[in-house]
């Protein structure tokens, strides 16, 4: 207040430090999820096919200025890109098909500067039944089994109807015969 001040602007250089991020909440149809160990130490996710809205809460750990924060988030196997969230801290997927994915969140400093330190998360999809190797495998097995059934009926069927055309011929052949000694009968009588 009653001195001089000199300020040089060439001496400020943006800020190197880059934030951690850290998992602050994981929430399922907007319910927070429960887990036994705490969710910082959360490396691993596993939710049902049932359960389609997953909500992920971040944080970067920067006190200098929070507001000038941004956020960046890629769920590999489901995401090609980055997804830029600004300032918004949460990041909601629905309706993940079944299989694993990797969330991986970042953010930059007040300077925008982007952090190398991610935060990983394992997110295991269980996949409906309905989609699953062993109900392919089920369905196969089935299908193959009743195409098998329908040929081998087939077959019986065909076999039964030669077997009666058969009989048939036998009996018109032998009647016929009958017939023809019959009428060489008459004939030798006559």
């Amino acid at each position: 207040i009653r001195g001089f001040v000199k300020f040089d602007p060439r001496g400020l250089s943006d800020s190197d430090f880059k934030p951690p991020v850290f998992l602050s909440d994981i929430r399922i149809f907007e319910q927070p999820a429960r887990f036994k160990q705490s969710i910082s130490e959360l490396k691993e996710l596993d939710v049902s096919w049932r359960e389609n809205v997953v909500s992920f809460d971040f944080a970067a750990l920067d006190l200098t200025d929070p507001e000038k924060l941004r956020y960046q988030w890629k769920l590999d196997g489901f995401d090609e890109n980055w997804i830029n969230g600004g300032t918004r801290r949460t990041a909601t997927y629905t309706n993940l098909p079944g299989g694993e994915y990797i969330l991986k969140v970042r953010a930059t400093n007040v300077d925008g500067v982007w952090g190398d330190e991610m935060l990983n998360l394992i997110v295991r999809v269980e996949p409906p039944f309905y989609r699953t190797v062993w109900f392919a495998l089920l369905i196969t097995v089935a299908a193959c089994g009743l195409i098998y059934f329908l040929y081998r009926n087939r077959i019986r069927q065909l076999r039964a109807i030669r077997e009666a055309q058969s009989r048939f011929t036998q009996q018109l052949i032998t009647s016929q015969e009958a017939e023809r000694k019959r009428i060489a009968a008459e004939l030798h009588d006559g």
